[in-house]
């Protein structure tokens, strides 16, 4: 998605932790899986795709596929899926205790495995985050929020140590006056760098706007849209 690409300078970057935040049908998902597809189909690496809400699919993926320039070799359809299929690892997550065992599976098969070209794990995707996270933090539970910046700290360890991409995405609650993102400040310093998507209503126009990043300023804003599926 060339605008998101501008706002991230670039793309996902290595090494980083990047937030999509948005409301309910902002296109957050969406943005997941057209990342999962591009890198899948341009043999930039596996991924490793972490579903909360069962919305990934195949068919999905393929829509995905169609619109993307892959490359200039010609590829039948089935073939082209099949491959990039191959590559994304797609897991249900459904609670805290499922994230916290597949991350340690993920950290362990990345310490041990000799890793050869397009097989190795170069882009984590979380969608949400927030679903799993929001449960346990509500109230006075200390031990809910310890949890959470565990949740922090191992995403960005292996971001730098394995030189991955990390992306999650968010919800948004109300506000003084407007949604902000969910999991409040324990969770704000996360993220390297975050977004928020909005949609516009009865369309698929999408504008993206950057909340936080390391290098670039914030508050820059592009619209973008995303074919009917």
């Amino acid at each position: 998605i060339p605008s998101i690409d501008t706002l991230l300078g670039g793309g996902l970057r290595k090494g980083q932790l990047t937030e999509i935040t948005g409301q309910s049908s902002s296109g957050k998902t969406q943005v997941c899986l057209y990342s999962a597809a591009h890198v899948a189909a341009r043999h930039m690496g596996a991924v490793l795709y972490l579903d909360t809400s069962n919305s990934f699919s195949p068919s999905r993926i393929a829509h995905i596929l169609d619109e993307l320039p892959i490359s200039l070799i010609k590829e039948p359809k089935d073939m082209r899926l099949k491959r990039v299929m191959s590559s994304i690892i797609c897991e249900s997550v459904f609670d805290i205790f499922a994230l916290f065992e597949v991350l340690d599976r993920l950290e362990v098969s990345l310490n041990c495995k000799v890793t050869n070209g397009s097989n190795k794990i170069c882009l984590l995707i979380i969608d949400s985050v927030s679903s799993l996270l929001a449960p346990i933090i509500g109230g006075k539970n200390s031990q809910g929020r310890s949890m959470m910046i565990s949740v922090a700290m191992i995403l960005k360890k292996l971001a730098h140590k394995h030189n991955l991409s990390v992306l999650v995405t968010n919800h948004m609650v109300a506000g003084n006056g407007a949604p902000k993102p969910a999991l409040g400040e324990s969770w704000k310093a996360a993220p390297h760098i975050r977004l928020m998507i909005s949609r516009d209503r009865g369309s698929n126009i999408c504008t993206a706007t950057t909340l936080k990043h390391t290098l670039l300023a914030c508050g820059r804003h592009m619209k973008f849209q995303f074919l009917p599926s």
